[in-house]
């Protein structure tokens, strides 16, 4: 305070240079913020000057009347919420022919000059576009023809896709062919090609999918198809994975639309992938994702600046600078003043529409918890694995818990070598990491994920007999029992049916049927089917998955299977076959890889064997079945064990959605914590922070047991199991920890992946 004023900037450096406890960060700091909302301005200039024009064409073709742009059309959250975007839904007949034939107003005329008044030529007359589907075409339209590049963010499940296409068809009609580029995560892929099958089937569309000599011969065939050539479609690993794949898209094809589908993956403008995909030229880029795009303003700043390169290049530092929200300021006026400006850059180039406001027809969907309670071998399992969780999180601090959700994290993702492994004359590895959620989750779900019914003398004579098998012959029997040792019993199970030696061993008494939710399902699944409902369910553990094949085959059920593991070649056809035949009952599907980008209404029963840590990834999974085609009411359907782990995870689900819901309807007063939510939520925090409440919530109930009961606690820890036990780490939905000896055995076809699938990665 005393050596205040100062004249200059360097005249405060040169003078609290040599005082104690003042530095320069907070001067640099302000003079970043301060050149941040300079640029920030003149960039903010030019986006309203874009989107006045926009607001004056959409205020026209809205209703003719207001003309400014304070029509509640251009307003981020016109629907009700405050999520970023247009909301325009849809323009009555009679309003258009007043409008544009009666006229002689020059901005009228305008306005309507490219709009499209009836079904693009090039879709078929078998394919019906609904009103907000043509005005979303409209949209997209005025803003190729203006050279604007945008993010159509309709809610999952309105038809996106149809959209796109629909676009496409219309630039060949009206003379302006491709070749465009869109880009997809790669279990998608097969519906696209199958969508403009459908909604334009005279374009010329070309997968650039394969192998490296199977693209490689692609690549010479596009070449040969100058001027015949309408659409590529590709996936985002291949089109930012080898070199010769990138030089191909980014320099040999001259593209004049590129499509980001699930676009919301370009938040990150420091990412490998955004860095890749911003070198491929297009004229016009147009970015899908069913995702909101509020409060988060990295990712506003990141996707604008992919959009519009030219109008952020100069300007991307300083505009990082000044969107940069550390934790501490979430809710300052700075932050808010931030959030304003960045929602009001971003809503000109931003179409979002939901269900509510435009599937009036939409039939209703009911939510339901269906509590299950454990048998006595579950209960079992789970007191042991709260006892091994007790002993670890007792004397846990604040930084144990961060490694131990890490650990936890890692276990449930590591890889683990089987049976398979000895093949190779290796020895088996079992991480040692606490897993403490992995184990809590596993027992609410099923016994048969532990090593209880199989006892050690049992594997040492199975390990024996597995020497009398051809291909066993020449292994060592200790390392084949270290092998089986850190399988479960129903991995043992399939394991000694694969086997003529080993068949004795396999289980005789349907023990996969003894679990809670097991009995929940064998009490609901054979009325459902009595009953003409198709179920959809949905799980984390792949493990899960083979053991419900086993539970439906003993149900006499007909199902289907998808997963991480599953061939991307197989997926749409497993769909396809679903949707066919009224026949099959279920669709077995991993959350992560059967959640996101494939149509499933022909089910109308949703059940979620287990919950997701980001209860947004199990919204998207039952908007497989609720979505546009749907014509029953759809119920979904939550199987929680009592007394268990999921009913933590429930309630912060719970909770987690009604926060975010407040506050995207508050508005920008609280934004902020909203927007760390919206990055978490897209990079894998929310996972993470789930987890680490689940786990100080669980340190606090046994401080609390400790406290109330000493005695006990003292007993509880030192407890020791006398039953031989381990367990393994189970497979996760993608599949990344194989377990099975055999995959031949699952119903659906799978393959070692040869990329790394989008959609089953945990981006939570």
């Amino acid at each position: 305070m005393k050596i205040r004023p100062f004249v200059s900037a360097n005249d405060f450096r040169t003078r609290t240079r040599k005082q104690k406890g003042v530095g320069n960060n907070m001067l640099e700091t302000y003079l970043d913020v301060i050149t941040g909302m300079s640029e920030v301005d003149k960039v903010l200039t030019d986006c309203e000057q874009i989107g006045a024009q926009l607001d004056e064409v959409m205020s026209i073709w809205k209703s003719g009347a207001a003309l400014s742009a304070d029509t509640p059309t251009a307003k981020p959250g016109a629907s009700g919420s405050d999520e970023v975007g247009l909301d325009l839904v849809a323009i009555s007949e009679e309003t258009l022919a007043a409008r544009v034939d009666t006229s002689t107003d020059p901005r009228v005329r305008e306005a309507f000059k490219d709009f499209i008044r009836h079904q693009p030529a090039g879709v078929p007359d078998t394919v019906k576009l609904k009103d907000y589907q043509m005005l979303g075409v409209n949209w997209l339209n005025l803003l190729y023809r203006r050279g604007t590049s945008c993010i159509l963010a309709d809610e999952m499940g309105l038809g996106k896709t149809a959209q796109v296409i629909a676009l496409l068809a219309h630039l060949k009609a009206t003379g302006e062919p491709g070749p465009h580029l869109v880009i997809v995560p790669s279990s998608v892929l097969d519906n696209w090609m199958r969508e403009f099958s459908v909604f334009a089937p005279d374009l010329v569309v070309v997968s650039y999918y394969g192998s490296q000599g199977e693209r490689h011969e692609i690549r010479n065939e596009l070449r040969g198809m100058e001027g015949e050539l309408d659409v590529v479609v590709t996936t985002y690993n291949i089109a930012t994975g080898s070199p010769d794949d990138q030089k191909f898209l980014k320099r040999k094809m001259d593209f004049k639309v590129t499509v980001f589908d699930e676009g919301h993956q370009l938040k990150n403008s420091e990412s490998k992938k955004y860095k890749d995909l911003m070198q491929v030229r297009a004229k016009w880029r147009l970015l899908l994702t069913g995702t909101p795009l509020q409060n988060n303003l990295q990712e506003l700043v990141s996707l604008l600046s992919f959009i519009l390169p030219d109008k952020f290049r100069d300007a991307n530092e300083s505009l990082r600078a000044i969107f940069k929200v550390t934790p501490g300021s979430q809710t300052n006026l700075l932050s808010r003043e931030r959030i304003k400006r960045a929602k009001k850059m971003m809503t000109p180039f931003v179409l979002r529409r939901k269900k509510l406001q435009v599937l009036k027809d939409l039939p209703p969907k009911t939510e339901r918890i269906e509590y299950c309670d454990m048998t006595e071998l579950q209960r079992e399992c789970y007191n042991e694995a709260l006892q091994r969780s007790r002993n670890a999180l007792t004397s846990a601090d604040e930084g144990d818990l961060e490694e131990l959700e890490a650990d936890d994290d890692e276990e449930e993702r590591g890889r683990k070598k089987t049976v398979a492994s000895t093949k190779l004359g290796t020895k088996a590895n079992v991480t040692s990491s606490a897993h403490i959620l992995t184990d809590l989750r596993k027992a609410s779900n099923h016994p048969m994920l532990f090593r209880r019914l199989y006892d050690d003398k049992t594997l040492r004579a199975m390990a024996r007999d597995c020497l009398r098998e051809e291909e066993f012959m020449d292994r060592n029997k200790d390392l084949i029992f270290e092998d089986m040792e850190v399988m479960t019993d129903f991995e043992l199970h399939r394991f000694a049916q694969m086997y003529k030696h080993l068949n004795k061993y396999a289980l005789k008494n349907d023990e996969w049927m003894s679990a809670g939710k097991i009995a929940k399902l064998q009490e609901m699944l054979p009325q459902m089917r009595k009953d003409g409902d198709r179920v959809l369910i949905f799980s984390q553990f792949v493990q899960v998955l083979d053991i419900l094949e086993v539970v439906l085959d003993t149900l006499q059920l007909k199902y289907l299977k998808l997963t991480g593991q599953t061939a991307v070649a197989d997926r749409q056809s497993l769909v396809d076959a679903y949707n066919q035949n009224e026949d099959i009952t279920v669709f077995l599907l991993s959350t992560r890889a059967g959640g996101l980008g494939l149509n499933l209404t022909a089910a109308n029963t949703v059940i979620f064997y287990d919950c997701d840590y980001n209860p947004h990834n199990d919204k998207q999974a039952q908007d497989r079945a609720y979505r546009i085609g749907q014509t029953r009411e759809v119920k979904i359907i939550r199987l929680v064990t009592r007394g268990s782990l999921d009913e933590n995870m429930l309630e912060l689900a719970t909770a987690k959605l009604q926060l975010d819901a407040e506050v995207s309807s508050r508005g920008e007063g609280d934004a902020a914590a909203g927007g760390e939510e919206a990055e978490a939520a897209a990079t894998g925090q929310a996972e993470r922070r789930m987890k680490k409440s689940l786990l100080s919530g669980l340190k606090k109930q046994f401080e609390r047991e400790a406290t109330t009961n000493p005695t006990k606690a003292e007993e509880d820890s030192t407890t020791t199991t006398t039953t031989k036990e381990t367990e393994p780490p189970t497979k996760r939905e993608d599949g990344e920890t194989k377990s099975d000896v055999k995959s031949e055995e699952t119903k659906t076809s799978t393959e070692p992946k040869k990329e790394d699938d989008e959609s089953t990665k945990a981006d939570a």
